[in-house]
């Protein structure tokens, strides 16, 4: 018998090298990730971002390959705490197709940012 392989097999799952201090107003944070092969893919990225009030905070997920934007949170900036945003997108990718992780606020002032990324190959391609 071989052991069950769940709902997906998990292809990439990591925290991101791309933890970014004192991010700087309206210059946004993007970090790359690759395909391994074809399949539909789950794909979460959670961001945080340092205390602030004023403007907002965006998350998104691209397809750079087809230049698609899969997933997108956009939210109005709170005080009190850090504020962390999730965004989540199901999508067809090739093999070494590439896609992003962006951030994006508009506080007028630098902001420490920190994201992750999850990546798991829920189905092959059809």
């Amino acid at each position: 018998r071989s052991p069950s392989r769940g709902l997906g097999d998990v292809y990439k799952r990591q925290a991101l090298s791309n933890t970014a201090t004192n991010y700087n107003d309206q210059t946004p944070v993007v970090q790359y990730f690759t395909v391994p092969d074809d399949g539909y893919y789950l794909i979460t990225g959670l961001v945080t971002f340092s205390s602030n009030a004023n403007g907002f905070r965006e998350v998104f997920i691209t397809n750079t390959t087809s230049n698609y934007v899969m997933g997108r949170v956009r939210v109005p900036a709170v005080s009190g705490g850090a504020s962390t945003l999730q965004v989540t997108s199901g999508g067809t990718f090739g093999p070494g197709q590439t896609g992003t992780l962006s951030t994006y606020q508009n506080s007028g002032s630098n902001l420490n940012v920190q994201e992750w990324l999850n990546m798991v190959k829920i189905a092959p391609k059809l």
